[in-house]
């Protein structure tokens, strides 16, 4: 029997002969190579969640319980109570980030977040946008959530470009409310934190008469102060913020203070200058989080 010149691979079974062209082999090979490759993938993706799943460490994400929320969530914060429950403060919405309707809810846990109770509006859904709220526990028991908020319900934003921003949940007031009842209520008044103007507020496309800003940071106690993060934002552009620093906030008085409008708070660092990128890093410069060290 004899075979063609012109195909190069031979298969030989007993007195059979079978040739296949080169390029009709190399497609058979690249077909079972990527059969192979996707059994792997299915094969290890099965071990992983059979492996993940016998860890007994709680912080595997394979062990977690989903904290409920409106639709959209961010920054889901905690802290323990003096009745031992969780509570856990978020920015939610039934829309995008941002969206109208965006607003700061809480909600407890007493059983280690296996199961929450019903949420309770900080601020309510439709009222002025309410954001990124950060918790803060005082030795006494008492509960503060921080938060930024559109209490003048900007409808939109300049750019330093000329163009306009309908997004506004990242400017206006820092406020806050306290809770007694670990975080069951809230107090029906909402009060607002100094902030000292720096250049970059003063040099927004607005003078400063509106304020760009927002935090992620968790307040940090330190010896007898509460310290709280915040970031300025002095321009927005294309990409939302165009230049941004951070400052932070003192309070020398509130883990003691009951009455909310005796609480001191101070600005820093001090001068005209908040956290900023070294030269040549850039414009923008935040989500800064402080940490006590020994």
């Amino acid at each position: 029997m004899s075979v063609m010149q012109d195909h190069t691979s031979v298969f030989h079974t007993r007195h059979i002969f079978r040739v296949i062209p080169d390029k009709l082999r190399r497609s058979i090979d690249l077909a079972l190579s990527r059969f192979l490759i996707l059994g792997i993938i299915f094969v290890g993706c099965i071990s992983f969640r059979i492996a993940a799943a016998s860890i007994p460490d709680p912080r595997h994400i394979q062990n977690g319980w989903i904290i409920p929320s409106e639709g959209y969530a961010d920054q889901p914060y905690l802290v323990k109570t003096d009745d031992g429950a969780w509570l856990c403060v978020m920015t939610t919405g039934k829309g995008a980030e941002g969206a109208v309707g965006q607003h700061v809810i809480s909600m407890r846990s007493s059983n280690r977040g296996r199961s929450w109770e019903k949420p309770v509006s900080i601020e309510p859904a439709d009222g002025p946008e309410a954001s990124y709220a950060v918790l803060l526990k005082v030795p006494y028991g008492r509960i503060y959530a921080f938060y930024n908020h559109n209490t003048d319900r900007v409808r939109e934003v300049k750019r330093e470009d000329g163009d306009t921003y309908a997004r506004v949940d990242s400017l206006g007031h820092y406020v806050f409310k306290f809770s007694d009842d670990h975080g069951r209520t809230w107090s029906a008044e909402r009060h607002e934190v100094p902030v000292r103007e720096f250049a970059c507020d003063r040099h927004n496309v607005y003078g400063g008469e509106l304020r760009f800003f927002w935090n992620v940071g968790r307040p940090l106690i330190l010896g007898d102060d509460a310290i709280l993060v915040m970031h300025k934002v002095g321009a927005m552009g294309a990409g939302f913020f165009a230049q941004s620093e951070g400052a932070f906030l003192r309070s020398a008085n509130i883990l003691t203070e009951r009455v909310p409008e005796k609480i001191t708070f101070e600005t820093l660092p001090r001068g005209d200058i908040g956290l900023r990128t070294p030269a040549g890093g850039g414009r923008v410069a935040e989500e800064q989080s402080i940490v006590k060290l020994t």
